[in-house]
């Protein structure tokens, strides 16, 4: 990795103040512009890696792509030295990860959990809005705002994201690779990554709904399992072994995305239907405090008013209904796909 030391410059215009963390897709330093003396992140990343393992380039194109998305930090440049590429980004705080770890027993409310979702969702909805799939969606890439911007969360980390379109420029649908190698974390990722297929938009959603059961439960049920029997839990367990203390539309979500392809487009409106209708029926509001903001979990039982739950509205005109998936007086979701 990249050694840089407390104020070194940085072509000039930035100097380096200390080092915030270090991981697969780069080091990242928290520096000084030399101009306005405002604080920013930077991710370095050597130039003597290999081609292959050169991951920069790639967020860096995707971060500035998405500058219209407010689920983003803002780009500020991408440049190299000699030695090493780096990235300048909006600085951010504490990420999704840290806030868990540091409640009791790692648990999360039910209320924070959906409305944390819900931003998740937003996010990578924005994401796939330009075509490409995070493939790596965890609560360590998912971070909260400064300031004003501390109730906003952030999607990072694209370094492991792919364009489903080839070129990515061009809108032409990449075709599915037969067998890939392995992208993302063991425990959040689809079983679709367990079988090498490639992953889709669908995979995206996946990792966030078991991310979302993680945050409720403190533990999915293949943690430190090892690659291959968490694969053989994911595909082999029922939702209502999975979900034990989760909202019941969780069900109806993990049914649906084990229904789905690499080519489909997912219903996206039908998916924040259940995050918002599972809201209402506990009464939650957006502006409740999140547990880490109470400095405790919040344990207190929202009531629960169920009602039956439609969403007909199609996001495209040759989608195919998915009304068996959602089956039930009180899980009657008409979830879509479409194939665009």
């Amino acid at each position: 990795m990249a050694s840089l030391s407390e104020g070194d410059r940085i072509t000039n215009m930035w100097t380096v103040l200390k080092k915030l963390g270090e991981g697969g897709c780069g080091t990242v330093f928290e520096v000084e512009n030399n101009e306005d003396n405002c604080k920013y992140a930077m991710k370095v990343e050597p130039t003597s890696i290999r081609r292959r393992d050169q991951l920069l380039k790639t967020e860096a194109f995707i971060l500035k792509k998405m500058q219209f998305s407010k689920y983003v930090p803002s780009y500020l440049a991408f440049d190299r030295t000699s030695d090493f590429r780096f990235l300048v980004m909006e600085l951010l705080g504490n990420s999704l990860h840290d806030y868990i770890h540091s409640l009791p027993n790692k648990r999360v409310s039910v209320s924070t959990t959906l409305r944390v979702g819900l931003l998740a969702l937003e996010a990578i909805i924005d994401m796939h809005k330009i075509f490409f799939v995070h493939r790596d969606i965890k609560p360590a890439n998912f971070a909260f705002g400064l300031g004003d911007h501390s109730r906003r969360m952030y999607l990072i980390d694209f370094g492991m994201s792919r364009s489903i379109l080839n070129p990515p420029d061009k809108l032409r649908k990449r075709r599915a690779t037969g067998r890939v190698l392995f992208r993302g974390t063991t425990l959040y990722c689809s079983p679709n990554m367990h079988m090498k297929k490639e992953q889709g938009r669908h995979d995206d959603l996946w990792a966030l709904l078991y991310m979302c059961t993680e945050m409720i439960t403190g533990r999915l049920p293949w943690s430190r399992r090892g690659r291959p029997n968490a694969a053989v839990l994911k595909v082999g367990i029922s939702g209502k072994e999975l979900f034990q203390g989760c909202p019941k539309k969780f069900e109806v979500l993990l049914e649906y995305y084990r229904s789905l392809s690499y080519e489909d487009r997912p219903d996206y409106d039908g998916v924040k239907d259940i995050f918002k209708n599972c809201m209402k029926a506990r009464q939650i509001d957006d502006d409740d405090p999140f547990d880490w903001e109470l400095g405790h979990v919040n344990v207190s039982k929202h009531p629960i008013k169920q009602k039956a739950i439609h969403s007909s509205e199609s996001i495209d005109s040759s989608s195919r209904t998915c009304d068996d998936i959602a089956t039930g007086t009180d899980d009657s979701l008409s979830l879509e796909v479409s194939s665009r």
